[in-house]
């Protein structure tokens, strides 16, 4: 998938303090035309998920980042890019500082090789218990018919030295028009992203036209287990969450989820699925957290259509663009945030996009999500932040 970042302008923004109760997650949303600063207050479950496998990795020098208590950690992460790096986007890497003091250093960033950035060196001054967020522009680089781009980041200060390592995708959707029907010649055009689970892997396509949203999710897996007529909690299932860019998560009960939400569910090894709408923007948090009858959810006019191949399970779905369009509007270009779970229930239990695309192990959030009758996650660890990058764009080349 491609990612598309509009942003141009490389700065190094301001930081903010992070609040004193780090039981809460806080998100203050990024305005990427001033490229202000999220600021995370963040507890750790990583080693509830030794299971999963990372595309990223980093470290202190002289022990691990595991082996640190959370608010003495300093982590980082890159973003996705949301547009081809041939077309000159931007490389944004986030910083956290968990540590109780300053820290002055210097950042250095190396990339692949046919890359060119405008700097790959930068004076860093991190406040504690800050985050910060650093632009690179890619002026000059080569794709990758893999789409995995690998990066680091590495700080220097004083004794202290921090290194993170992390294979970077782009998450976008190409200009091409999708025929919901188990034939998929025409993903042909778009750019797959994907992520290994437990030696599983899924891989996600996206297109878009004026009329309409598309997703193509391949799923490895050993079975596949259909919803049975009469069932109402299904076993293996795909949820995506679209949201526009700069959404903000909920706080309270009342407070909208800001976001659409969509459970993919196959009923046949080849033929038409069933898709469940578990929320939209104005849903309240309350609804989403408790969960209900899915029957009352199903969409009856958006064509989904599941296909398993050897050991693959595909899912080929399409909404109206215009459901999405009062938010997002759709031009190339357009930002906006994607994610799905995978819940394969007999297999590798839940699979999170957020965790593929380097979130860190404390952006996750009981109000990310929708819960619903069959859903593989517990409620004490929830999913990763559904409100990743994601962009449309002309074409993948």
């Amino acid at each position: 998938m491609t990612s598309l970042n509009t942003a141009r302008k490389n700065l190094t923004d301001r930081p903010t303090k992070f609040p004193s109760k780090s039981s809460f997650l806080v998100c203050v949303s990024v305005v990427l035309a001033t490229l202000s600063v999220s600021v995370i207050s963040i507890p750790s479950w990583s080693h509830l998920f030794h299971n999963i496998s990372f595309a990223h990795e980093g470290g202190v020098e002289g022990k691990s980042q595991d082996s640190l208590p959370e608010a003495g950690k300093i982590e980082l992460r890159f973003e996705n890019l949301v547009v081809t790096p041939q077309h000159g986007p931007n490389l944004v890497l986030w910083i956290r500082n968990g540590l109780s003091h300053s820290i002055v250093g210097t950042l250095r960033i190396t990339v692949p090789a046919a890359w060119q950035l405008d700097r790959t060196q930068s004076e860093l001054a991190l406040e504690p218990g800050t985050i910060h967020r650093m632009a690179f522009l890619i002026r000059s680089a080569q794709g990758s018919d893999q789409n995995a781009f690998p990066v680091e980041a590495e700080i220097s200060a004083g004794d202290l030295a921090v290194s993170h390592r992390q294979v970077i995708q782009t998450a976008a959707a190409p200009n091409f028009r999708v025929t919901v029907d188990g034939n998929f010649d025409e993903w042909e055009a778009a750019i797959p992203a994907g992520w290994e689970t437990a030696g599983k892997q899924t891989t996600v396509s996206s297109g878009w036209n004026r009329r309409q949203f598309a997703l193509l999710v391949a799923v490895e897996e050993s079975t596949l287990l259909l919803l049975e007529p009469g069932e109402n909690k299904p076993r293996d299932a795909v949820q995506v969450a679209i949201s526009p860019r700069h959404a903000q998560l909920p706080k309270t009960e009342v407070d909208p989820v800001g976001r659409w939400e969509w459970l993919l569910v196959p009923i046949s090894e080849n033929g038409p699925g069933v898709c469940y709408q578990l929320a939209t923007p104005d849903t309240p948090l309350k609804e989403c957290r408790n969960p209900r009858p899915l029957e009352q959810l199903r969409v009856r006019e958006v064509p989904l259509w599941t296909k398993r191949e050897r050991n693959t399970t595909y899912y080929e779905w399409a909404i109206p663009m215009d459901w999405l369009s009062e938010k997002i509007r759709p031009a190339e270009g357009r930002e906006f945030n994607l994610s799905l779970l995978i819940h394969d229930s007999d297999g590798t239990g839940l699979r999170d996009w957020g965790e593929a695309a380097g979130l860190w192990p404390g952006q996750r959030s009981h109000a990310a999500w929708s819960h619903w009758p069959g859903a593989v996650w517990q409620l004490r660890v929830p999913p990763f932040d559904c409100r990743t990058p994601w962009g449309l764009c002309s074409s993948k080349y």
